[in-house]
This record gives structure tokens, sequence and C-alpha cells, in this order.
């Protein structure tokens, strides 16, 4: 069952990792906007659907022991965490940028703006999945690695401050 669910893993990280590496075109004013893959909502809803199974199953027999109210509740809670980020991450977080500015949209809808000129240090951490730049106010962009065009953000970034990103992705 492992080797299955570690095959089923890396077949669903390369395709997430594929769309990363698509070119994306600036828009008429001469913007990027690289939003979340679409998997991110399907996975979402997937999630929700496992997280309301404990209430089902419920319906049908109710837990005799306290390790089972225990494992109905992970599951709702945990699956039901799940569902909600991923589902916030899709409709809501986004990247637009230009020659000049950096927009960062979270998926709580909380807007951080910088400048290319203001990057003075870039961090990615492979456990969380973002690409964190640094501007010299303090301020954080925090960038998750699965959005659609990454690629063409990097390039940019790494043409505009010379910061390395560590990020395993081929540039345009």
């Amino acid at each position: 069952m492992s080797g299955i669910s570690h095959a089923i893993t890396m077949a669903l990280e390369a395709v997430i990792n594929r769309a990363t590496k698509k070119r994306v075109e600036a828009n008429w004013e001469g913007r990027y906007i690289l939003r979340m893959q679409k998997a991110y909502s399907i996975l979402g809803w997937v999630c929700g659907m496992i997280a309301c199974t404990p209430i089902v199953v419920l319906f049908f027999e109710v837990p005799s022991d306290i390790s089972g109210w225990i494992a109905l509740g992970f599951l709702f809670f945990s699956m039901g965490f799940a569902a909600a980020l991923c589902i916030l991450y899709y409709r809501n977080h986004q990247v637009a940028f230009d020659k000049t500015y950096i927009e960062v949209t979270s998926p709580l809808r909380k807007v951080t703006t910088s400048t290319w000129d203001k990057v003075v240090r870039t961090k990615y951490s492979y456990n969380a999945g973002l690409l964190t730049l640094i501007d010299s106010d303090g301020q954080k962009l925090k960038i998750n690695h699965h959005l659609i065009g990454l690629s063409t953000f990097v390039s940019m970034l790494e043409s505009k401050t010379g910061h390395r990103t560590g990020l395993g992705i081929n540039r345009q």
C-alpha cells in the first residue's frame, strides 16, 4: 500500500510542477498575473468530502469508546483544515508583477506590495512550499511554489535583483 501511495503522490507532484514552468503572457498593462492551479480547488473539495464522512458515519453507528470519537474528530478537523486551506489558496492567492512592482495576495486576502529594487533577500522553504521575498522595509512577500507560470516570476526576480531562489524549475 505504501508503494502505491508514494507513486500517486509522485505523479500528482509531477503534474502540479509542470504548470509552474508554463509561460504566461503579460496583460495589456504589462503586468503578469500568476494564479494557483485548478488542482488546489479539486483537492480542497475532495478533502471536504472526506471531512464529511465522520458526520455520515455518526448517522449509522455511534462510537462506543473514546478512541472512535478521537478518530472521527481527527479525521473531521484535519481534512476540514486541509480543505479550507486548499480552497483559500486557489481562490485568493495570486502574484501580480511588472518591471517595477510586485503585489502578493495571501490566501486570507492580505495584499503586500513592494518593488524589485527593495528586495534584499530571498529564501525558499521546500517543506512550507513558499518562496519568501524580504524587502528593505522588513515586509515579507510569501509566494506559493505551485503558481502557474512561476518560472516567469523567478526569471524576472533573478534579472532584477540578482538573487537565486533555490527553486528547481527551468527558467525562461
